[in-house]
């Protein structure tokens, strides 16, 4: 019985199993086409076998097995059996069918964020896993206008009209099977951006001082910038950093002593890894004045007397006073300001406060500085000799009128007596009552007259005494005060 099994068994035939296409894996979705081939005999009739099952998932009499859609992976064999002797052929080898999700490419841009009218931008389209060899690409904007390229780079020069959303797919050479297609990059073209230069400070500038210049492109990052100025000729020659300029990223700084009235900046943007430039700013001129120098005075004079009001005033040539703060400075000692207004009164003015005074201005806007004012003496003295001066005119005129008053007084004595000899004489001779009578009458009147006067005089005397008295201890308590 085992030597009639074995013969069966060596008379049987093999077959053999291939797939269609030879690559592996497949995709997903694609059509696999599996060949059984048995060389001798006819009449067969297929099985196909999946996995380690030993049943049969399909039969045929055709010796070609189509799975129409791959969906997943496993291992395959097929045999063939028929009426007739032999009835049957040996399993054929097994077939591993490898099946993957189709893949989806990545689409990148060499340029991130916002392109220039004139840059050149590279789409690179990649499959993972897979080889220039295997496939052709297909680049399509707002998913129509395809182009192809038979690498997975393509490279063009943007105008404006080139803004929109990219995709690609791959389409493989050998089936012309296509992967899904890739998520969209978008290009945004855009014009030149027009650099925008300022100076600072914004106002005119004294001789001597620094000037910085600034170059922005708003709304964009990652520039550097280029220097220009204009040369004897009319041209644009590039300014480079020296030590007379100073180039600091967006700024550059011109050192005063190479700051000149007229000259005319430009700058502009570069990109850096990138051909591109900006357009170039508008001109900058910078416009130089002399140095206001500032003017030191005092009111009412340089020359006073303790006690008096004195008044500093700064002022500045070619200046408006809204456009300074200003200090001021005594006997050259210019770390240690007293004052930063633009008047400064002293009342009661001291001998203290004699010296020297200097003032400058410093502008509002950018703390620039005028030129120090030339120095102003104040001098200062001692308690004005004008009330001594009075005190001694005084009593000079009242020692005079004290001597008038005496020599009236002795004056009119002396008419009294005559007044009185020669009543007494007319008496002696007899004259008449009437005359007698109106001689007497003139005397009492002319001597009640001299005894007024002498009471004015004497009133006036007390009075002007006493105004001088009040004066002359108004001085001295003011002397006590104020030394």
């Amino acid at each position: 019985f085992l030597v009639l099994v074995s013969l069966v068994r060596a008379g049987r035939v093999q077959a053999t199993l291939t797939v269609e296409p030879r690559w592996s894996p497949v995709f997903t979705g694609e059509s696999v086409t599996l060949k059984c081939e048995i060389q001798s005999h006819s009449n067969w009739r297929y099985q196909w076998y999946k996995g380690s099952s030993r049943t049969a998932v399909s039969q045929s009499l055709t010796n070609t097995f189509t799975i129409r859609s791959a969906a997943d992976q496993d291992q395959y064999c097929c045999r063939g059996e028929r009426e007739n002797r032999p009835s049957s052929s040996q399993f054929s080898n097994r077939v591993n069918l490898s099946v993957k999700e189709t893949p989806k490419p990545e689409l990148t841009s060499s340029h991130k964020g916002a392109l220039f009218i004139g840059e050149v931008v590279t789409l690179r389209c990649d499959i993972q896993g897979h080889t220039d060899t295997e496939w052709r690409y297909s680049f399509y904007k707002n998913e129509y206008q395809p182009f192809y390229s038979e690498v997975r780079e393509y490279s063009f020069s943007v105008v404006e009209s080139d803004s929109g959303k990219y995709t690609c797919r791959g389409e493989r050479r050998s089936d012309s099977w296509r992967s899904e297609i890739s998520d969209a990059v978008t290009l945004t073209v855009s014009a030149l951006p027009r650099a925008t230069l300022t100076v600072e400070p914004e106002s005119s500038v004294f001789t001597g001082e620094s000037v910085t210049l600034k170059c922005e492109i708003k709304g964009y990052v990652g520039w550097t910038y280029q220097w220009y100025k204009q040369d004897p000729w009319g041209g644009l020659i590039t300014v480079p950093q020296s030590v007379h300029h100073t180039v600091n990223r967006d700024t550059l700084t011109i050192r005063g002593d190479a700051v000149i009235h007229g000259d005319q900046y430009w700058c502009r943007g570069e990109r850096r890894y990138r051909t591109t430039s900006s357009q170039i700013s508008d001109p900058v001129t910078l416009t130089v004045n002399e140095s206001p120098k500032a003017v030191a005075s005092i009111k009412p004079d340089e020359k006073v007397f303790r006690g008096e009001t004195v008044t500093l005033r700064c002022d500045m040539q070619g200046g408006g006073d809204t456009e300074w703060r200003y200090s001021w400075n005594k006997d050259d000692y210019s770390h240690n300001s007293f004052s930063t207004r633009k008047e400064n009164t002293i009342s009661p003015v001291r001998e203290s406060d004699s010296g020297k005074y200097t003032c400058r201005g410093q502008r509002r806007s950018d703390s620039q500085t005028s030129e120090i004012s030339d120095a102003v003496t104040l001098t200062v003295s001692g308690e004005s000799v004008g009330c001594f001066l009075m005190s001694f005119h005084q009593v000079r005129l009242l020692l005079c009128l004290s001597k008038l008053t005496l020599c009236f007084c002795v004056t009119d004595r002396a008419q009294q007596n005559i007044n009185q000899t020669s009543v007494q004489n007319h008496r002696e001779s007899g004259a008449g009552d009437s005359q007698s009578g109106y001689m007497q009458a003139g005397e009492s009147e002319s001597h009640h007259i001299s005894i007024s006067i002498y009471i004015y005089i004497y009133i006036y005397i007390y009075i002007y005494m006493c105004v001088c008295v009040c004066v002359c201890v108004c001085v001295i308590i003011y002397f006590i005060i104020y030394k």
